[in-house]
């Protein structure tokens, strides 16, 4: 294929096949493509500059922990202390290829998120219609478009049908453009104007078409505003923020106590290098730099495991608010119900009979079942005992065609669609223009009051007659009945068109049709715990009242009766409509952009609102609520994209999970910040409160590293598997903007790092007034300090349950995590080579007692307030 030098939209149509080198009706062959792919590579946007391990590796030895212990070994060995100069230059090794591991699995996680939300494209190869990776799109590639899609590539456009694109990702403007096939536009035509050219990134908005890609990947309009793009930094989440300012304040702390430590040191005639060396101890205890570390593990694994369960949540920030979210507002179809529909009541000539009863001999069911093929963009696949490819509804229309043995190939071989308005929102109808025999026939379905109104006649097995009066009560009443019964009901329809007139308009309606759609048999559970945890939920339809509030009955969706309609949205205004949703808990025969209007005034009542959708004009009103819930399945390109979290099964069911956990997360991350938080307090202030009181600190470098980046994170990170709280789902949702840490759990915090300070300096102070060697009595303090760390995990797994109620069992990791600390601490105590490392000395066996007793004393206490806030019925 050789290489363009003029733009696409110059050429003409003839040009554009020629240098494309390709078959502009049936595409090209899977080996054509396949070679494609090799030469030009996957059709991928690179967002931001991937960086290479020396760069990766660059930065996390520019760290300041790292630098912090490479200033203690050049002054250990400036004193003359060789081996422990040594140590902590080898120390690093390990941690920065662990750190360096654990970064590299981290971007491969995320990677994989990322593909499994990667649009998919249509296009033709061979003639036959496949379903691809947007990625293995190529140049040459025919590409079938349709509502709802994105556009995966720059692509010239061969055939159209009333189609609208979306270009405001390129051009900023928000009205939707037309296009069409044409020969050649001039040079300096602006992308905003170029009619002939679909651009990648941008949104179907209506019709169908074809088009012939022509640039992929970063050679697309899309890949040099990504160019341009990027070294611009994500914002970081409220989460990230407050773990920063954690971070900043501990280091600025713990640089001024050091320079402190110096300054009082100098005073009372210490060594200088001693001071520096104390001080550069003190430095690394005061960073709690697996803060960082802890947040990116909790919410990348967390978002793992939601994936796992249906729920794949794109932005980090969706973890953080699902955990604040008050109302869940849901579709019904599909999401609360199984979304496999079936034909299952069928009324024509006055008469309303099941379906399974009916016979396509009937003329009249022979009529509607026709009108159910043609007015309908559902498809069978090749292979025929597939199903049907399309909308559910439509679906359900060909299969029950085609269990009365009604072939809807043999009916679309009968002329051709010369004209077609597809269904919207507005209009609530779907009209397929048809040419048979030299004449047209319009094909009509949609919603039966629209049809009403736009019905002169009615189809009897006698013929044709009048829809009258008498005619429009009974379809009337046919119509409630069926949705009362909690049908989605369907009326359909057929027309003549003269000339200059509407082809849906002055029809003959054939009849109704009831589509079963099963509830999923898990929400009216999943509605019942959010109520139980404060979280209200509406449910939003285009289906008329009576099978909404049907519906909502069934679920337990509390709507006392009442639905909001559409047209009642249209007459309120902003207030009425804010002052309405406090209640309203049903919502029938609404728009997308009712949607919108229903967001806006529940973020008015500061609701914290989770929306769910799946078409393209759902994308307002997912993009402004605080979570946006996309369907997997049955969504568009532009629903998915615009959402914060995607439904891979479109379950209801998996909303309130995705909930669950990301509550259960939140805690989660709180308890290991707690613990965290908590020992820095006592790390920094041991050495502090030595050297004023006239000590050598008994923490030297070599067990702040010990603590900092062995035990500390060993023992945090197993929090991540810490089962949900008992009360997780029956308290309220978290009030938004919570600390972490607030002012109350802070007290506690303090007062943990302060009584395990306490213990350990307390021992140490204690085996030195009775004349103990130095080594022993910095070893019993250190033991001190491992096992209230120790002791300290265990009690803050729960903010509210016993220790005694805790069952080591039902955190897999811990009961590992806590063998591996213990089995550390008797090698640091014992093992000479250890002890030679880490200037530690074995005592007497007796003294374990000791060190056990105060351990408990040290941390037993965190068990009172606890035992308080059971006694008062208070949650965590």
């Amino acid at each position: 294929m050789r290489t363009m030098e003029k733009e696409w939209h110059v050429l003409s149509n003839k040009q554009v096949v020629e240098r494309l080198q390709t078959n502009p009706k049936s595409g090209l062959s899977e080996e054509e493509s396949a070679e494609r792919l090799k030469i030009h590579g996957p059709n991928a946007i690179v967002e931001e500059k991937v960086r290479r391990w020396p760069e990766r590796l660059w930065a996390i030895v520019t760290q300041p922990f790292f630098l912090l212990i490479i200033a203690g070994s050049i002054v250990y060995a400036l004193l003359g202390e060789g081996r422990d100069a040594t140590f902590l230059a080898f120390m690093i090794v390990p941690l920065i290829t662990i750190q360096f591991i654990q970064e590299g699995r981290m971007e491969k996680a995320v990677a994989s998120l990322k593909r499994l939300s990667a649009p998919t494209a249509v296009v033709l190869r061979h003639g036959q219609a496949h379903e691809i990776q947007a990625e293995d799109v190529v140049p040459g590639d025919l590409l079938l478009i349709e509502t709802g899609r994105l556009i995966p590539a720059d692509s010239r456009i061969i055939s159209a049908n009333q189609l609208t694109l979306d270009e405001s990702i390129l051009t900023g403007e928000s009205l939707p453009v037309s296009k069409g096939p044409g020969d050649g536009l001039a040079p300096d035509t602006p992308i905003s104007d170029r009619s002939n050219m679909a651009y990648s990134g941008t949104m179907v908005v209506n019709g169908t078409g074809t088009a012939l890609v022509a640039r992929t990947g970063m050679k697309t309009e899309l890949g040099k505003v990504a160019t341009l793009m990027r070294g611009v930094a994500e914002r970081p989440t409220p989460l990230q923020r407050e773990i920063g300012r954690m971070t900043t304040v501990f280091g600025a702390a713990g640089l001024a106590i050091s320079a402190l430590v110096i300054v009082v040191g100098v005073m009372q005639a210490r060594p200088l290098l001693d001071q520096i060396l104390i001080a550069i101890g003190m430095a690394m205890a005061a960073i709690p730099e697996e803060l960082p570390f802890i947040l990116t593990v909790f919410l990348g694994l967390g978002v793992r495991r939601m994936s796992q369960r249906n729920a794949l949540v794109k932005r980090m920030m969706g973890v953080e608010t699902l955990g604040e979210v008050t109302i869940i507002c849901s579709d019904k179809t599909g999401t609360m119900t199984t979304g496999k529909m079936a034909v299952a009541q069928a009324w024509v000539d006055g008469e309303a009979r099941p379906f399974a009863e009916v016979e396509a001999s009937d003329p009249v069911i022979g009529r509607l079942l026709e009108i159910a093929v043609r007015a309908s963009d559902a498809r069978f696949p090749e292979d025929k005992d597939a199903e049907p490819i399309g909308d559910p509804t439509e679906v359900a229309l060909l299969i029950g065609a085609r269990a009365k043995d009604v072939s809807a190939e043999v009916i679309t071989q009968d002329g051709h669609v010369v004209d077609e308005i597809p269904f919207d929102s507005s209009r609530k109808c779907m009209v397929k223009t048809w040419e048979r025999q030299g004449e047209l026939e319009s094909y009509i379905k949609g919603a039966p009051e629209v049809l009403f109104e736009r019905s002169r006649r009615v189809l009897a097995k006698d013929g044709e007659k009048p829809f009258d009066d008498d005619f429009r009560m009974a379809a009337a009443e046919a119509n409630r009945r069926l949705a009362g019964s909690g049908l989605r009901v369907l009326a359909l329809a057929y027309g003549r068109p003269d000339a200059g007139e509407p082809p849906d308009e002055n029809l003959t309606l054939v009849g109704l049709v009831g589509i079963e759609d099963p509830l999923r048999p898990e929400v009216k559970g999943a509605v019942d715990e959010c109520r139980r945890a404060g979280i209200r939920v509406a449910m939003i339809t285009g289906d008329q009242v009576t099978t909404a509030l049907t519906v909502a009955r069934a679920i337990g969706v509390n709507s006392d009766g009442r639905a909001l309609t559409g047209r009642e949205i249209d007459s309120m205004d902003a207030g009425e409509l804010k002052r309405a949703v406090r209640e309203v808990t049903v919502y029938a025969r609404v728009s997308p952009q009712h949607k919108l209007r229903i967001v806006e005034a529940l973020l008015d009542n500061r609701e914290v609102v989770a929306m769910t959708g799946d078409g393209v004009n759902d994308a307002p009103a997912l993009k402004k609520a605080d979570i946006g819930v996309a369907m997997g399945e049955r969504g568009t390109d532009v629903a998915r994209e615009a959402a914060s979290m995607v439904l891979v099964d479109d379950n209801f069911a998996s909303i309130v999970s995705a909930v669950r956990d990301g509550r259960t997360i939140y805690d989660n991350l709180r308890k290991a910040t707690r613990y965290v938080v908590g020992l820095h307090v006592a790390l920094l202030g041991i050495p502090l409160a030595a050297t004023f009181l006239g000590y050598v600190s008994p923490l030297l470098p070599a067990s702040i590293i010990l603590m900092e980046l062995i035990l500390d994170p060993m023992s945090s990170v197993v929090f991540e598997g810490e089962p949900a709280e008992p009360n997780l789902m029956t308290r309220p949702p978290r009030r938004p903007g919570q600390r972490l840490i607030d002012w109350r759990l802070g007290g506690s915090v303090l007062a943990q790092g302060a009584t395990i300070l306490l213990a350990a300096l307390g021992v140490y102070i204690w085996s030195l007034s009775r004349g103990t060697d130095v080594d022993v009595a910095r070893t019993l303090s250190l033991s001190t300090l491992i096992l209230s760390q120790l002791l300290l995990a265990v009690s803050v797994r729960s903010e509210r349950r016993s220790i005694f109620e805790l069952k080591l069992s039902s955190n897999r990791y811990f009961p590992l995590a806590a063998g591996l600390i213990f089995a550390i601490l008797i090698g640091v105590v014992y093992v000479p080579f250890l002890q030679a490392l880490f200037h530690t000395a074995a005592f007497e066996p007796r003294s374990w007692l000791i060190v056990l007793g105060i351990s408990i004393l040290a941390t037993g206490w965190v068990e009172i307030p606890k035992a308080i806030r059971r006694k008062l019925g208070k949650g965590a």
